[in-house]
């Protein structure tokens, strides 16, 4: 072969067998330059073309040192400059350059084009100069990686509100039948369920730039959801198709629909619906009014939602809460009612309100914190600041109020009608809390009085020292001689002393005068009672008891009509009075 051959090659190696063996040149007296490097991007990956000269040359020592070591465990693999300085038999040296080329000559001759670190190359061969020599170990420094292929993700459907499942698994593992989501209440824009389109695979390339063939996402279900297009807006894009309700409501299912309903209407809350927990989403209508007698609230259901009416009966033992509730059948003893406004026909079991208007109530127990009217009652616990009923109050009733009371007839017997204001749970809750500041500020007030005591004691006992301190400075100063720093500082400090005296006593004229306060408040609220009154506008009859808070009570022993009853100071003591009922 002549001395020097060019030749355009896609693989440097193979051509450098081929040339060697047609030659029959010693390996180890050939070597070659990299004069150009060509890449071509095809289907398969990136492609190169070397143009390379062949020359008949002993190869550089730094061939023998420098090699690139091919790690193929991953499917991108990566490349090594591996460095074996243990070959030399003393220390040599080369300039970077050098080095550069043989780097890049040892990836030419390994067919490596992709994932060259090329800002690093320059880092290496400094690195590869500092150590030439025999005493440093082998080393390897990564040199390319490839870039792994991205499947596509498959289509998802996700679905955020699960609606008429069977039950829920509780803390314990076992399945609470009654939640069953019949309905979900929701806000507007709320996402309710979107579809996530499968996306495009990423191909991937290895060291040698072959392409790492990625898979597409696969559509693995159809859009099935079907939604009523006044409650909830379809919005595609190229990434999903989101279903987003266009109102606040409750999500409900009807004939395989979607629909956002901001009034629900069912035949029965049972069983079958589960509990039905749709508080400040939804106004809930539960029957027919042809229902009324029967229970249309199942046994143990809990219902919650803004405004909810009930045309028939509630359960034992279920719970039914709103801002508003209209009941037009019975509430059984065991159920519990609670609202800001309740309206119920027969009321039997428990209710808590701000304000309520029941037609009949039997063993009841009733607490509101305005007003409750009630047109029958028997054997009943009301608990009100005003009560008022409003035909006729039958036996074994007990009424506590803080206000008034004002009854038709009272027809029967063993009632209690209690004027006891700290019983209101409103009450009873400001009175303990006045309680507490009075506490607070009794405590405040003793250590303030312990303060200035010890203050008024330092000062009487400096008050002396601290007049000489001050006829003496003046006679200095009229001297014009000087004050010493120790004779300033006394007076300062007496005066410091005399400060904090000061905004102590001030401190302590705010606490007394908030204690005062404090302690008017409790005091008005002990004596409210007396503001208090029972009003009978019909007939009462005998062995009825009237309390005023706990000190004062009177049984009537007669059938009295059309009275009013409360306290009046008599001869210097509080006693209740009856008097006829002025029109």
């Amino acid at each position: 072969m002549e001395d020097k051959i060019r030749i355009e090659t896609t693989n440097i190696g193979e051509k450098l067998n081929e040339i060697i063996e047609d030659f029959a040149i010693d390996p180890n007296q050939i070597d070659f330059d990299l004069i150009n490097i060509k890449l071509t991007q095809t289907q398969e990956g990136i492609k190169p073309t070397y143009t390379v000269d062949f020359i008949k040359i002993q190869p550089s020592i730094l061939c023998k040192i420098i090699d690139i070591d091919i790690d193929k465990s991953s499917e991108t693999k990566n490349a090594f400059v591996k460095v074996d300085c243990t070959k030399l038999q003393q220390p040599i040296e080369a300039s970077v350059d050098d080095i550069l080329k043989i780097i890049n000559k040892k990836l030419a001759l390994n067919s490596i084009v992709y994932g060259i670190k090329e800002s690093n190359i320059p880092l290496i061969a400094k690195e590869i100069q500092k150590r030439l020599s025999p005493n440093f170990a082998k080393f390897k420094v990564l040199v390319a990686s490839g870039t792994p292929k991205i499947n596509g993700k498959d289509s998802e459907l996700k679905t955020f509100f699960q609606l008429n499942i069977v039950g829920q698994i509780n803390e314990k593992g076992n399945i609470n039948f009654k939640e069953k989501n019949f309905a979900i209440g929701v806000r507007i824009d709320t996402i309710i369920a979107e579809y996530i389109k499968p996306t495009k695979g990423i191909d991937g390339f290895d060291i040698f730039g072959n392409v790492l063939k990625a898979q597409d996402g696969r559509e693995l279900q159809k859009i099935n959801i079907r939604i009523d297009t006044a409650d909830i807006d379809r919005i595609e894009d190229d990434v999903s198709v989101k279903f987003i309700s266009k109102k606040n409501g409750s999500l409900i299912v009807k004939n395989g629909i979607f629909h956002v309903e901001e009034n629900i209407k069912v035949d029965k809350a049972d069983i079958k619906t589960g509990n039905i927990d749709l508080k400040n989403d939804s106004d809930i209508n539960i029957g027919t009014s042809s229902d009324i007698e029967e229970d249309i609230v199942g046994a143990g259901i809990k219902v919650t939602g803004k405004k909810i009416v009930v045309n028939g009966n509630v359960g034992p033992k279920a719970y039914i809460e709103a801002q508003t509730v209209d009941i037009k059948g019975s509430v059984h003893q065991e159920a519990t009612i609670k609202a800001k406004i309740a309206r119920i026909k027969n009321l039997n079991g428990t209710l808590i309100a701000e304000e309520a208007f029941i037609e009949n109530a039997n063993y009841a127990n009733i607490e509101t914190e305005n007003k409750v009217t009630i047109d029958n009652c028997l054997a009943c616990n009301i608990v009100s600041p005003s009560v008022e009923i409003k035909k006729d109050m039958l036996s074994s009733n007990i009424v506590t109020s803080s206000k008034e009371v004002i009854l038709n007839n009272v027809v029967g017997n063993n009632n209690k009608i209690l004027i006891k204001p700290l019983e209101i749970k409103q009450v009873s809750a400001q009175y303990k809390k006045l309680l507490i500041q009075e506490k607070a500020l009794s405590n405040e007030i003793k250590m303030a009085q312990s303060t200035i005591d010890m203050l008024k004691q330092k000062l009487d006992s400096n008050l002396r020292n601290f007049s000489e301190s001050i006829k003496l400075i003046r006679q200095l100063q009229a001297k014009g001689a000087k004050v010493s720093t120790a004779l300033l500082n006394s007076v300062k400090n007496f005066k410091e002393i005399e400060d904090s005296y000061k905004e102590q006593k001030s401190k302590l004229a705010s606490l007394e005068e908030q204690y005062k306060d404090i302690i008017h408040k409790i005091k008005e609220l002990q004596d409210s009672y007396k503001f208090a009154h029972i009003i009978i506008k019909g007939e009462i009859d005998a062995e009825n008891l009237i309390e005023f808070d706990d000190t004062l009570s009177r049984r009537l022993i007669n059938k009295q009509r059309s009275i009013k009853i409360y306290v009046r100071e008599i001869d210097g003591k509080d006693q209740i009075v009856i008097e006829p009922l002025s029109l």
